[in-house]
């Protein structure tokens, strides 16, 4: 998600703010060790030979691990782009870094060769694998 990062300039950027990073990871550990609970709870009932409480913990581990490796995967596909926009007195200038090849995309577009200007309330990143740089549309 692109967001804007100081109103004066009209500077944009996708960058995760610190304190957000910090509990996104508390909920992914928190979520592992939930999942990784109910695993070491379903080994436990092997012994007691509750074989439904088994099959029951044994799927809500593998669900809870399976959920916590999607979010951790999805979020990391915003922090492996750089992308940061402004608004500057000649024109706009977008910046793009794919942070892992280090490649790097800048386009600067005048306002003398703007024809028209969309003003749009939210975009979506298009990725387009993980080689190659995506899209925002």
């Amino acid at each position: 998600m692109i967001e804007m990062r100081e109103k004066e300039d009209l500077k944009y950027s996708n960058d995760i703010p610190g304190w957000a990073r910090i509990v996104q990871m508390i909920i992914l550990w928190f979520l592992y060790l939930i999942g990784i609970t109910a695993f070491g709870f379903g080994i436990l009932l092997i012994y007691w030979q509750q074989w439904f409480g088994v099959i029951a913990c044994f799927a809500v581990s593998g669900f809870i691990l399976w959920a916590s490796s999607i979010i951790k995967k999805s979020n990391k596909m915003y922090s492996d782009i750089d992308l940061k926009c402004e608004l500057q007195e000649e024109g706009y200038y977008t910046y793009v870094q794919n942070k892992k090849t280090r490649e790097e995309w800048k386009q600067f577009v005048p306002f003398e060769q703007m024809q028209e200007v969309l003003i749009a309330r939210t975009t979506r990143y298009q990725s387009k694998g993980s080689d190659q740089l995506g899209y925002w549309g």
